[in-house]
Parts: C-alpha cells; structure tokens; sequence
C-alpha cells in the first residue's frame, strides 16, 4: 500500500492510509507530516 502522507510504498499504510509509528518511525513519520504540509509537484515525485 503506499502512503497516502508521503507516496512511499509501505506494508501497513492501508490502516489509516498513512504509516503506522512502527512501520515509518516516529521521525519519519515526523518528517512526512510536515513534509505534506508544504506539498510540491517535486515532493509528490522526488528523484
């Protein structure tokens, strides 16, 4: 399933669409969440 936060593929993204703390990391998951707060066509497709 892919996260629905960042676009990363992740095993348990399906629960609730993002990733679970266990899965992403606590940081990570900090990092995508801010990271979706400022959404740019180049961070939907990072290279």
């Amino acid at each position: 399933m892919i996260c629905s936060i960042c676009g990363e593929r992740r095993k348990n993204a399906e629960l609730l669409g993002f990733h679970l703390m266990w899965d992403h990391g606590i940081m990570q998951m900090a990092n995508c969440l801010s990271g979706a707060l400022e959404v740019t066509p180049e961070s939907l497709h990072p290279r």
